[in-house]
């Protein structure tokens, strides 16, 4: 994003001291899916200050929600691994406001003083929500005003980027199911893994629980292994070509922990009559984009995580088996 630098010229070095945006908040929130989320409000004022009289056309301000998707495929050919890339930018939302001044005429002065201009707009609950902190790929929103100078001199500009936010309410049932899996490794251990939520808030962590019984005497807990993967999966469509299609999986971050018989052996797993490890975990996520982003399925973008755990047994022989 450019950011706004007011000395484009001589003149207007002189004459504008500040020309930006800004927003009642940066951050636009809706909550629920596309059919679900109400409408939200986009507020602010266009400010400008100036010290010397100023001729200008107009002042105007324009939103743009753009999407670009893009990868490189590799494909094999006689000669080598030919590289090519996609890559298609499209526009998903575009409004622009009245002009704040030269409406009717374009020669216009501005006294020297302050100006400021409101300025408002709804966005449905459809709106698509921005995908940022991939490579090249994502959805982003930006405001950019403008003092048109006429043909000689050159305009003023400032940007102002916005983030929309799509996110559960709270009580989605997301939020409530759980994730299980369970299993039995013949003559050797009864497992079950549960996460209690189905979705976890960015940046927040995720509750994990562990259940491990031995089938095999002598059998005994190594290391847990947590690896958090993000699927990232992109498409174009365009007619008459058949459409486009990348994905690729990419490791966020992992987990490492010890099971030991002192800190995690039960006699009886809670009052199942089991015994075994019983294994408690809460695990961090990142709190930056460009290393995990929201899990979201919007215009050829589609982004989803999972875990794989990895558990070694130490058997009574020495050797070590994985699950």
């Amino acid at each position: 994003m450019p950011s706004f630098n007011p000395f484009t010229s001589v003149a207007s070095r002189n004459a504008c001291s500040l020309f930006e945006i800004r927003l009642e908040n940066d951050f636009i929130v809706f909550r629920g899916n596309e059919h679900e989320a109400s409408g939200q409000l986009l507020k602010g004022v266009l400010v400008l200050c100036l010290r010397e009289h100023l001729k200008v056309e107009d002042v105007h301000l324009r939103l743009m929600g753009s999407c670009r998707v893009t990868w490189v495929d590799g494909k094999q050919t006689p000669s080598g691994i030919h590289n090519q890339k996609v890559d298609r930018t499209t526009t998903i939302l575009r409004h622009t406001w009245p002009p704040f001044v030269g409406e009717s005429t374009h020669h216009n002065t501005l006294a020297p003083g302050n100006y400021e201009w409101p300025f408002e707009m709804m966005l449905s609950g459809d709106t698509s929500e921005s995908v940022e902190g991939l490579h090249q790929t994502g959805i982003t929103y930006v405001l950019k005003a403008t003092v048109s100078r006429g043909k000689l001199a050159k305009n003023l500009h400032a940007y102002k980027r916005i983030r929309i936010i799509r996110t559960l309410e709270p009580a989605a049932l997301e939020f409530n199911h759980a994730m299980s899996v369970e299993n039995i490794w013949p003559n050797k251990i009864e497992y079950s893994v549960v996460i209690p939520q189905k979705a976890v808030v960015f940046g927040s962590h995720i509750p994990l629980e562990m259940r491990f019984t031995p089938l095999l005497k002598g059998l005994e807990m190594g290391n847990i292994t947590v690896k958090l993967i993000e699927i990232q999966e992109f498409s174009v469509q365009s007619y008459p070509v058949p459409t486009k299609s990348y994905k690729h999986d990419r490791d966020v971050t992992s987990w490492n922990f010890e099971v030991t018989r002192e800190q995690h052996w039960h006699d009886n797993i809670e009052e199942t009559g089991q015994e075994g490890w019983a294994v408690n975990k809460e695990l961090p996520l990142p709190k930056r984009l460009s290393r995990c982003i929201q899990d979201c399925s919007v215009h050829g973008i589609k982004i989803r995580h999972k875990l794989k755990l990895t558990v070694a047994l130490k058997n009574p022989d020495g050797h070590i088996s994985e699950v």
